[in-house]
């Protein structure tokens, strides 16, 4: 029994963390070489057998795993590690092991192709390591070529990580396989943590979650998804993905449920800083807060639709109690690849069916290259409501006059295109009331529905062309909103 000092990993209020058995994958008898040329894969899965051994002996023993401080170990075949528990991978804070992936695992097959894949764990710890994809030296064949990829269990933490240059997702979460242990049931919360994280420069996403009863994201960083790094982007490039999946074999109603991100910053990623995306089981109870979106959506040609900080689309039928507060969307720009007809959204939710979303208090400013800052398109009519509350939104640096889809009345800070949608008790503010048909507000319809009876009321509009665009709708609640300074203070056009 050994002891081990770090922050995060504490025992009976000593701020020591006790280990039952420890394994140092430099030491006797495995010998890593960790010089990145050697290919260290035979030693490190030879240990991680061990461990799996060790662990179904002794199921509750706390088990600590050590890399050596600064040392690079080459991985030219998939790691796996299935079914352990309480086991803490120990790097060392600023001068973290690298894992580093060399060859091409097969990339064009699902299952195969990831550098790590854990089956259920159970309360599995990662602190202060980089897992590096390599795409600079490692083609990419395929849809696949993940990082890290964990399935299933009762618990994964990781700390002060790095999930980098993967061929596709830096760290994906689940889907669960046929025969494998669910992640969850609805009753029993999981613990599954990152915090402090860095995902940079992974060919898909940072992180997919496809099947999760509980995560949390806290203060990491998302940025650079896409083709910036040795090799093409695939779709959708966002920073974090939610979509949940049964096709793996397990037939769920509830996909993804309770997650928080705080604190978190998402940049420059081609595609969307946040998507929701997917087409089975339920995302509910999704917090957003405190984050920052800079720069996101700038995906190549033939992936516009995937543009935008914040994207929710072709998601599941049901979205229940999504919420997106305290957060700053900056610095949104047209991409030179697109063209008249491409998207230009920052918040945008598209193609559901009873969505519940509430979008409040959050700040928008200098996003003049979309042409609708919060929008939304093809909402089938239902009983969910989508709520834009109290949030600042500053387009006094104009916005793209390039208009896309209904979005035919000119550009908008916010465009309501369905019944169940309230905006109320928004700052919305431009400095050229003269500008081309610049709205604070347009009301309008989609193919599939119609804005009757949506509410908005109680907002203050300034410095622009039109205040509030009335193009579609029977029964809207349009008073009291204040207006200063703006050429038409409404414009019905109905």
């Amino acid at each position: 029994m050994s002891l081990f000092f770090a922050s995060g990993v504490l025992a009976a209020n000593t701020g020591v963390m006790i280990f039952d058995k420890e394994y140092d994958v430099d030491a006797a008898p495995y010998f890593a070489a960790g010089n990145g040329v050697q290919d260290d894969k035979a030693v490190i899965q030879s240990m991680f057998d061990d461990i799996e051994t060790y662990s179904a002996a002794n199921p509750s023993d706390v088990i600590g795993v050590h890399f050596g401080a600064g040392k690079t170990y080459r991985v030219a075949s998939k790691l796996n590690l299935d079914s352990v528990n309480n086991v803490h991978f120990l790097g060392t804070a600023g001068n973290r092991p690298t894992i580093s992936r060399h060859g091409n695992f097969n990339v064009s097959g699902a299952g195969t192709s990831q550098m790590w894949e854990m089956t259920n764990p159970n309360t599995v710890k990662i602190f202060d390591f980089i897992f590096d994809g390599r795409r600079d030296i490692v083609p990419r064949d395929g849809p696949f070529g993940h990082l890290i990829v964990v399935r299933g269990g009762s618990g994964f933490e990781t700390y002060r990580s790095d999930y980098n240059r993967s061929q596709a997702v830096g760290l994906k979460i689940g889907p669960i396989l046929a025969g494998q242990l669910p992640i969850e049931t609805e009753d029993i919360p999981v613990d599954y943590i990152c915090e402090d994280c860095l995902f940079e420069g992974n060919a898909k996403q940072g992180i997919t979650v496809d099947y999760l009863y509980g995560g949390r994201f806290t203060r990491c960083v998302f940025e650079e998804t896409g083709a910036r790094h040795g090799d093409t982007a695939q779709a959708p490039s966002a920073g974090i993905d939610l979509e949940p999946l049964s096709t793996w074999g397990q037939n769920v109603t509830v996909g993804v449920d309770n997650i928080l991100m705080d604190n978190c910053t998402m940049q420059q990623n081609d595609g969307a800083g946040v998507l929701i995306t997917g087409t089975d089981g339920l995302v509910q109870n999704v917090e957003v807060k405190n984050s920052t979106f800079i720069n996101n959506g700038k995906m190549p040609t033939g992936f516009g639709t995937f543009v935008g900080a914040v994207h929710v689309r072709n998601a599941p039928p049901t979205l229940h109690n999504i919420h997106f507060h305290d957060n700053v969307f900056r610095d949104q720009v047209t991409p030179p690849e697109l063209g008249a007809g491409d998207p230009k959204w920052v918040f945008y939710v598209h193609g559901l069916e009873n969505p519940s979303v509430l979008l409040e208090d959050n700040d928008f400013s200098g996003n003049t290259g979309a042409s609708v800052l919060i929008g939304m398109r093809s909402l089938a009519e239902g009983t969910g409501q989508f709520t834009i509350r109290g949030n600042t939104i500053d387009i006094s640096g104009g916005l793209s006059d390039l208009a896309e889809g209904n979005e035919s009345q000119g550009p908008a800070a916010i465009a309501v295109q369905w019944s169940n949608v309230t905006v109320e008790n928004n700052t919305i503010t431009g400095n050229e009331p003269d500008a081309f048909d610049m709205a604070g507000v347009v009301v309008e319809s989609t193919s599939n529905a119609t804005p009757d009876d949506a509410v908005v009321q109680n907002n203050t509009i300034n410095d622009l062309a039109i205040g509030l665009h009335l193009t579609f709708g029977t029964g809207l609640t349009t008073t009291p909103n204040t207006f200063n300074n703006c050429t038409v203070n409404v414009q019905d056009d109905r």
